[in-house]
Protein backbone atom coordinates (compact mmCIF):
# COMPACT_ATOMS: atom_id res chain seq x y z
CA UNK A 1 0.00 0.00 0.00
CA UNK A 2 0.68 3.17 -0.74
CA UNK A 3 0.04 6.49 1.08
CA UNK A 4 -1.50 9.37 -1.26
CA UNK A 5 -2.97 12.84 -0.53
CA UNK A 6 -7.03 11.59 -0.24
CA UNK A 7 -7.83 15.23 -2.33
CA UNK A 8 -4.93 14.25 -5.22
CA UNK A 9 -7.04 13.38 -8.59
CA UNK A 10 -5.23 12.22 -11.89
CA UNK A 11 -6.80 13.13 -15.39
CA UNK A 12 -6.66 9.89 -17.91
CA UNK A 13 -4.22 11.02 -21.25
CA UNK A 14 -6.71 9.27 -23.29
CA UNK A 15 -9.84 10.22 -22.38
CA UNK A 16 -9.35 13.26 -20.27
CA UNK A 17 -11.48 11.63 -17.28
CA UNK A 18 -10.67 13.04 -13.72
CA UNK A 19 -10.98 10.33 -10.82
CA UNK A 20 -9.24 9.10 -7.27
CA UNK A 21 -6.40 6.49 -8.04
CA UNK A 22 -7.30 4.55 -5.86
CA UNK A 23 -10.94 4.03 -7.30
CA UNK A 24 -9.28 2.20 -10.50
CA UNK A 25 -9.28 -1.66 -10.83
CA UNK A 26 -5.84 -2.96 -11.44
CA UNK A 27 -5.65 -4.85 -14.68
CA UNK A 28 -3.40 -7.31 -16.90
CA UNK A 29 -1.50 -5.85 -20.25
CA UNK A 30 -0.89 -9.46 -21.21
CA UNK A 31 -3.63 -10.99 -21.08
CA UNK A 32 -6.22 -8.70 -21.87
CA UNK A 33 -9.19 -8.56 -20.13
CA UNK A 34 -8.32 -10.08 -16.63
CA UNK A 35 -8.43 -8.31 -13.80
CA UNK A 36 -5.88 -8.88 -10.98
CA UNK A 37 -7.85 -6.61 -8.50
CA UNK A 38 -11.37 -4.95 -8.93
CA UNK A 39 -11.73 -1.29 -8.56
CA UNK A 40 -13.40 -0.41 -5.21
CA UNK A 41 -16.96 -1.27 -4.28
CA UNK A 42 -18.30 -0.18 -1.26
CA UNK A 43 -18.04 3.16 0.41
CA UNK A 44 -15.57 1.94 2.93
CA UNK A 45 -13.53 0.45 0.13
CA UNK A 46 -13.76 3.63 -1.71
CA UNK A 47 -12.70 5.78 1.41
CA UNK A 48 -9.75 3.85 2.14
CA UNK A 49 -8.21 3.85 -1.42
CA UNK A 50 -8.68 7.77 -0.78
CA UNK A 51 -5.35 7.35 1.66
CA UNK A 52 -4.08 4.06 0.77
CA UNK A 53 -3.55 2.86 -2.97
CA UNK A 54 -3.06 -0.66 -3.56
CA UNK A 55 0.72 -1.19 -4.81
CA UNK A 56 1.55 -2.58 -8.32
CA UNK A 57 4.73 -3.60 -7.89
CA UNK A 58 6.10 -7.01 -7.09
CA UNK A 59 6.30 -10.33 -9.09
CA UNK A 60 2.84 -10.45 -9.31
CA UNK A 61 1.99 -7.67 -11.22
CA UNK A 62 5.73 -7.26 -13.22
CA UNK A 63 4.49 -10.89 -14.87
CA UNK A 64 1.08 -9.50 -16.57
CA UNK A 65 2.87 -5.86 -17.17
CA UNK A 66 -0.14 -4.76 -14.38
CA UNK A 67 -1.52 -1.32 -14.66
CA UNK A 68 -4.49 0.44 -13.22
CA UNK A 69 -7.42 1.15 -15.83
CA UNK A 70 -9.16 4.45 -16.85
CA UNK A 71 -12.50 4.26 -15.33
CA UNK A 72 -14.04 5.81 -17.55
CA UNK A 73 -16.27 2.90 -19.61
CA UNK A 74 -15.81 4.38 -23.25
CA UNK A 75 -12.08 4.44 -22.49
CA UNK A 76 -10.66 1.77 -20.23
CA UNK A 77 -7.11 2.60 -21.61
CA UNK A 78 -4.37 1.44 -18.71
CA UNK A 79 -2.70 4.28 -17.39
CA UNK A 80 1.18 5.01 -16.78
CA UNK A 81 1.98 3.18 -13.61
CA UNK A 82 3.49 6.85 -12.29
CA UNK A 83 0.37 9.08 -13.11
CA UNK A 84 -0.31 9.87 -9.42
CA UNK A 85 3.20 10.46 -8.30
CA UNK A 86 4.76 11.92 -11.34
CA UNK A 87 4.47 15.61 -13.35
CA UNK A 88 2.52 15.62 -15.66
CA UNK A 89 2.44 17.89 -19.31
CA UNK A 90 0.56 17.85 -22.17
CA UNK A 91 2.15 19.25 -25.67
CA UNK A 92 -0.22 20.04 -28.09
CA UNK A 93 0.85 20.08 -31.26
CA UNK A 94 -1.77 22.23 -33.39
CA UNK A 95 -1.86 23.99 -36.85
CA UNK A 96 -2.68 23.92 -40.46
CA UNK A 97 -3.70 20.10 -41.71
CA UNK A 98 -0.50 20.47 -43.65
CA UNK A 99 1.97 21.86 -41.91
CA UNK A 100 4.26 19.02 -40.84
CA UNK A 101 3.02 17.90 -37.25
CA UNK A 102 4.07 14.46 -37.50
CA UNK A 103 6.70 15.26 -38.54
CA UNK A 104 7.71 18.08 -35.96
CA UNK A 105 6.71 14.90 -33.42
CA UNK A 106 9.26 13.14 -35.02
CA UNK A 107 12.16 14.94 -34.86
CA UNK A 108 11.44 16.56 -31.24
CA UNK A 109 11.36 13.21 -29.73
CA UNK A 110 14.27 11.85 -31.64
CA UNK A 111 15.86 14.75 -30.97
CA UNK A 112 14.73 14.20 -26.96
CA UNK A 113 16.94 11.02 -27.20
CA UNK A 114 20.26 12.02 -27.67
CA UNK A 115 22.43 11.60 -24.87
CA UNK A 116 23.52 15.21 -26.03
CA UNK A 117 20.14 16.56 -25.01
CA UNK A 118 19.24 14.58 -21.48
CA UNK A 119 22.87 15.40 -20.48
CA UNK A 120 21.96 18.95 -21.34
CA UNK A 121 18.68 19.05 -19.39
CA UNK A 122 20.22 16.92 -16.71
CA UNK A 123 17.58 13.90 -17.21
CA UNK A 124 19.07 10.26 -16.70
CA UNK A 125 16.88 8.43 -18.69
CA UNK A 126 13.78 8.79 -21.29
CA UNK A 127 11.63 5.53 -20.86
CA UNK A 128 8.77 5.34 -23.18
CA UNK A 129 5.55 4.09 -21.67
CA UNK A 130 3.20 1.41 -22.63
CA UNK A 131 3.14 1.00 -26.23
CA UNK A 132 4.38 4.31 -27.00
CA UNK A 133 7.69 3.22 -28.41
CA UNK A 134 6.71 0.70 -31.00
CA UNK A 135 3.93 3.31 -31.88
CA UNK A 136 6.26 5.64 -32.59
CA UNK A 137 9.49 3.81 -34.14
CA UNK A 138 6.40 2.11 -36.62
CA UNK A 139 4.53 5.62 -37.27
CA UNK A 140 6.81 8.50 -36.87
CA UNK A 141 10.80 7.39 -36.97
CA UNK A 142 10.71 4.85 -39.51
CA UNK A 143 9.07 6.73 -42.43
CA UNK A 144 11.06 9.44 -41.54
CA UNK A 145 14.74 8.52 -40.30
CA UNK A 146 15.16 5.07 -41.78
CA UNK A 147 12.64 5.31 -45.46
CA UNK A 148 12.97 8.95 -45.85
CA UNK A 149 8.99 9.23 -46.96
CA UNK A 150 7.11 11.87 -45.47
CA UNK A 151 4.09 10.86 -43.50
CA UNK A 152 0.93 10.08 -44.60
CA UNK A 153 -1.36 13.08 -43.50
CA UNK A 154 -3.22 12.11 -40.03
CA UNK A 155 -6.88 11.45 -41.04
CA UNK A 156 -9.94 12.76 -38.83
CA UNK A 157 -10.79 11.51 -35.56
CA UNK A 158 -13.93 8.99 -35.33
CA UNK A 159 -13.24 8.68 -31.31
CA UNK A 160 -13.30 11.07 -28.58
CA UNK A 161 -10.14 8.81 -27.37
CA UNK A 162 -6.86 10.14 -28.14
CA UNK A 163 -4.25 8.17 -26.89
CA UNK A 164 -0.69 10.11 -26.83
CA UNK A 165 2.88 9.29 -27.09
CA UNK A 166 4.12 9.42 -23.26
CA UNK A 167 7.53 9.62 -22.24
CA UNK A 168 8.34 9.62 -18.67
CA UNK A 169 11.53 11.60 -17.85
CA UNK A 170 13.60 10.52 -14.78
CA UNK A 171 15.95 13.33 -13.47
CA UNK A 172 19.46 12.58 -11.50
CA UNK A 173 18.63 12.56 -7.73
CA UNK A 174 20.02 16.44 -6.22
CA UNK A 175 22.29 16.89 -3.27
CA UNK A 176 20.54 16.73 -0.01
CA UNK A 177 18.76 13.60 -0.19
CA UNK A 178 15.74 14.86 -2.14
CA UNK A 179 14.19 12.49 -3.83
CA UNK A 180 14.59 11.61 -8.09
CA UNK A 181 12.24 13.57 -10.29
CA UNK A 182 9.74 11.69 -12.85
CA UNK A 183 8.14 14.02 -15.48
CA UNK A 184 5.42 12.60 -18.31
CA UNK A 185 5.54 14.34 -21.15
CA UNK A 186 2.41 13.48 -23.46
CA UNK A 187 2.80 13.88 -27.21
CA UNK A 188 -0.74 14.03 -29.05
CA UNK A 189 -1.08 13.76 -33.13
CA UNK A 190 -4.44 15.10 -34.51
CA UNK A 191 -5.47 15.75 -37.68
CA UNK A 192 -5.82 19.87 -38.91
CA UNK A 193 -9.29 19.70 -39.66
CA UNK A 194 -9.94 18.63 -35.68
CA UNK A 195 -7.98 21.42 -34.93
CA UNK A 196 -9.22 24.08 -37.25
CA UNK A 197 -13.18 23.38 -36.61
CA UNK A 198 -14.14 24.65 -32.95
CA UNK A 199 -16.77 21.93 -32.58
CA UNK A 200 -14.18 18.94 -33.64
CA UNK A 201 -11.59 20.36 -31.47
CA UNK A 202 -14.13 20.38 -28.04
CA UNK A 203 -14.83 16.88 -28.59
CA UNK A 204 -11.81 15.19 -31.02
CA UNK A 205 -8.95 16.90 -29.16
CA UNK A 206 -9.96 17.19 -25.58
CA UNK A 207 -6.16 17.69 -24.14
CA UNK A 208 -5.72 20.99 -26.09
CA UNK A 209 -7.85 22.43 -23.34
CA UNK A 210 -5.63 21.19 -21.16
CA UNK A 211 -2.47 21.29 -22.82
CA UNK A 212 1.09 22.64 -20.65
CA UNK A 213 2.14 23.78 -23.64
CA UNK A 214 0.78 24.53 -27.34
CA UNK A 215 3.14 24.40 -29.99
CA UNK A 216 1.90 25.86 -33.38
CA UNK A 217 2.90 25.14 -36.65
CA UNK A 218 2.05 27.24 -39.62
CA UNK A 219 2.45 26.22 -43.85
CA UNK A 220 3.44 28.69 -45.90
CA UNK A 221 1.75 27.30 -48.76
CA UNK A 222 -2.02 27.81 -47.42
CA UNK A 223 -1.00 31.70 -47.13
CA UNK A 224 -2.41 33.80 -50.44
CA UNK A 225 -0.14 35.86 -50.24
CA UNK A 226 2.81 34.20 -49.69
CA UNK A 227 2.06 31.88 -52.61
CA UNK A 228 1.64 35.14 -54.99
CA UNK A 229 5.09 35.51 -54.25
CA UNK A 230 6.45 32.68 -55.47
CA UNK A 231 7.38 31.69 -58.94
CA UNK A 232 4.70 30.14 -61.64
CA UNK A 233 6.59 26.50 -61.06
CA UNK A 234 6.82 26.65 -57.31
CA UNK A 235 2.81 27.86 -57.11
CA UNK A 236 1.07 24.95 -54.97
CA UNK A 237 -1.92 22.75 -56.92
CA UNK A 238 -5.16 23.59 -55.75
CA UNK A 239 -7.39 26.40 -54.27
CA UNK A 240 -5.36 27.63 -51.21
CA UNK A 241 -8.27 28.02 -48.47
CA UNK A 242 -9.69 31.00 -47.19
CA UNK A 243 -9.51 30.59 -43.63
CA UNK A 244 -5.87 31.68 -42.83
CA UNK A 245 -3.17 30.44 -40.21
CA UNK A 246 -3.97 33.00 -37.95
CA UNK A 247 -7.50 32.81 -37.61
CA UNK A 248 -7.01 29.03 -36.76
CA UNK A 249 -4.56 30.25 -34.17
CA UNK A 250 -6.67 32.82 -32.67
CA UNK A 251 -9.87 30.62 -32.20
CA UNK A 252 -7.89 27.65 -30.75
CA UNK A 253 -6.07 30.43 -28.02
CA UNK A 254 -9.75 31.48 -27.63
CA UNK A 255 -11.35 28.14 -27.07
CA UNK A 256 -8.26 27.67 -24.66
CA UNK A 257 -8.61 30.26 -22.51
CA UNK A 258 -12.36 30.15 -22.21
CA UNK A 259 -11.56 26.13 -21.37
CA UNK A 260 -8.91 27.37 -18.45
CA UNK A 261 -11.57 30.01 -16.98
CA UNK A 262 -9.40 33.12 -18.27
CA UNK A 263 -10.45 35.93 -20.08
CA UNK A 264 -9.80 36.33 -23.60
CA UNK A 265 -7.08 38.93 -23.22
CA UNK A 266 -5.00 37.32 -20.64
CA UNK A 267 -1.30 36.73 -21.60
CA UNK A 268 -0.14 33.85 -23.03
CA UNK A 269 3.58 32.66 -24.52
CA UNK A 270 3.56 30.50 -26.87
CA UNK A 271 6.09 29.08 -29.48
CA UNK A 272 4.98 29.86 -33.37
CA UNK A 273 7.03 27.38 -35.75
Amino acid sequence: MVFIAPWSKVTCPSCGAEFYPGDCAIVSYVSKGMVLKPAPETLTQHILARFLIASISGKKYVRHLAGRECPNNACKRILPNNLAEAQNYTIALIGDASAGKSHYIASCIHLLKQRETLELIGCSKIVGLGDTDEIYHTKFYNPVFNNLQPIPLTPRATSEVNDPLIYELVFREKAGGKSVKKVNLFFYDSSGEDLAEQSRLVKYSQYVLRASAIIFLADPLTMPNMVKALPYDLKPAGVIRERSSADVLNRIMETFLSGQGLSSGHLLTFLLL
